[in-house]
């Protein structure tokens, strides 16, 4: 394996695929917009959407890639955060192998740039780069002009494209380090991948024997207290410390947002289910909850990050926290609406056939209608007047008295044993 010392920087060029990929989102919210559609949630949902496409192509853009006679590593160039998302990762070229993998595009013209490589190095997780194409090397000019010419030579050779795809700047790369380069077939990917998992797990059944007999070999001390400040860490310390880290149950604030989530949920169910009769009546009243959501967890980001659950795991925790507290804020949410809101009234409904309810006043929202008892709904004839008991809150949230429709359709079924038992 070279290892002179060499270095060779790759990055990605071209706007033809993150056009490809925005499109989708652009068309959408320009539809929205052109049909003039007001709701809220899918103009939300659109431009959220366009969002995050957006940022993608722009994080693809800022990494880079680094080859030198030992590793292949990427670089997001996003700082801590990179490496918190698992962006930044490193491995190894001694024995590894690059499968390469033609992606199946509905249009021929697209095929040869959705060119996948799999990167398996003994011990370590596979990695895979999507649209190997548009990795170049920098400072050299000709690769970024020639990548129309290797698509060209692949699409020409799709029986077997290997010969072509070797003329990609990064395979070249690869292949000039000694690196296997071949095509992924299902055995051979599953059979590499499975090798290489299960010596990383060997690796690490190792590496925790060695680190129980060093502990056992040496006198029970605290390993943050006790050794010098000035000493370097040695790797037995690192590996404490790490394994601290990322230990869930061996802090004191994660395990309180952990108890704070399971009490959250226990609030929403006894208030949601037992206690409030009404609910929220449009889908405008949702986009409220994660916003509920991070409030309620915001106060607990900066006590998590400071109790030592560093790196994905306090920001997993605090991902998860976030999601259920979002959904434990429905209760939340109807009484916000029951204190500022107006008293509740009477609404006439007119029952469709298309499982919606629409209000025969203007300022209320369609109602969807409940989708258990159908045969409590097809009842009704078309068209026939369904009185609703609504409340109108600030910001666009409408309640409808849910535990009064129940009772309803408790005396309709009622009534209908009743007839039942006569006959």
């Amino acid at each position: 394996m070279p290892s002179d010392g060499t270095r060779t920087k790759l990055r990605r060029v071209g706007w033809t695929g993150p056009l490809i990929e925005l499109l989708p989102p652009m068309a959408a919210l320009a539809y929205l917009l052109w049909a003039q559609v007001h709701e809220v949630l899918y103009l939300a949902a659109a431009a959220g959407w366009l969002l995050v496409v957006l940022v993608q192509v722009l994080v693809s853009r800022l990494a880079q890639l680094v080859v030198d006679g030992e590793t292949l590593r990427h670089e997001s160039r996003l700082g801590e955060l990179g490496r918190i998302l698992g962006l930044d990762w490193e491995l190894p070229l001694d024995g590894m192998r690059c499968e390469l993998m033609i992606g199946e595009g509905g249009l021929p013209y697209f095929r040869p740039w959705q060119v996948h490589a799999i990167f398996i190095s003994p011990g370590h997780e596979p990695r895979t780069l999507s649209r190997l194409l548009d990795w170049v090397r920098t400072h050299v000019p000709t690769d970024p002009l020639n990548r129309s010419r290797l698509s060209e030579k692949v699409r020409a050779s799709r029986e077997d494209p290997l010969d072509a795809l070797r003329q990609y700047p990064l395979v070249r790369v690869l292949e000039d380090r000694e690196v296997r380069v071949e095509m992924a077939t299902a055995d051979n990917l599953a059979e590499a991948v499975a090798e290489s998992r299960e010596r990383r797990r060997e690796a690490v059944r190792e590496q925790m024997a060695r680190e129980e007999e060093a502990m056992a070999a040496e006198p029970a001390r605290s390993v943050e207290h006790s050794r010098d400040p000035h000493q370097p860490e040695t790797p037995l310390e690192r590996a404490a410390r790490d394994k601290q880290q990322r230990d869930l149950f061996g802090h004191g604030w994660p395990v309180a947002v952990m108890v704070i989530m399971g009490a959250a949920a226990v609030y929403a169910f006894v208030d949601s289910v037992i206690l409030l009769e009404e609910g929220l009546a449009s889908w405008h009243g949702l986009m409220w909850l994660p916003l509920a959501g991070a409030a309620l967890t915001l106060p607990l980001a900066a006590p998590v990050m400071r109790s030592g659950l560093h790196g994905p795991g306090g920001v997993g925790l605090l991902l998860v926290a976030w999601l259920v507290l979002s959904l434990c804020s429905y209760p939340l949410v109807i009484r916000y609406a029951q204190a500022a809101g107006e008293e509740p009234g009477m609404v006439d409904y007119s029952v469709r056939e298309t499982g919606v309810l629409e209000p025969r006043e203007s300022g209320w929202p369609v109602v969807y209608r409940f989708r258990l008892h159908e045969e409590y709904w097809e009842s009704m004839p078309e068209d026939a007047t369904y009185p609703l008991e609504m409340r109108r809150a600030p910001g666009d949230i409408f309640l409808v008295n849910v535990a009064r429709v129940h009772r309803s359709q408790q005396q309709f079924y009622h009534r209908q044993r009743a007839r039942e038992e006569e006959q």
